[in-house]
């Protein structure tokens, strides 16, 4: 996936991985699927069980 169309950065702080929402607004439904294939890799692909969801950049969904 190219950095470009990135919608969640993602840190690891030991064994939680912290994903951050980037957009202010998550209105856009191709937005929202980038998002949730961004989710999949993390829990499907790349096997992390503790992930923190942070919503504080997000003012509207």
């Amino acid at each position: 996936m190219a950095a470009d169309h990135r919608r969640l950065e993602i840190e690891e702080v030991g064994d939680v991985t912290i994903a951050t929402f980037v957009d202010k607004k998550i209105l856009d439904e191709s937005n929202i699927q980038v998002i949730g294939n961004q989710l999949f890799i993390l829990v499907e692909e790349d096997g992390r069980k503790k992930i923190i969801l942070d919503f504080s950049n997000v003012e509207y969904l």
